[in-house]
């Protein structure tokens, strides 16, 4: 996932972990198949994220 984000990279890793505990979606798919990958995240003024 690639977002733009205003945050520290400490803040970014607490959303992924949040994301992994306690998103529904998340959740739902990873009960019956493999769900991995990272969030890139970027601040609003540098140049876009590929992906």
């Amino acid at each position: 996932m690639a977002l733009e984000y205003d945050e520290s990279e400490r803040r970014v890793a607490l959303l992924h972990k949040n994301l992994e505990r306690h998103g529904t979606i998340y959740n739902t798919l990873a009960s019956s198949s493999l769900v991995s990958g990272e969030i890139i995240a970027k601040k609003p003024w540098e140049t876009p994220v590929e992906g």
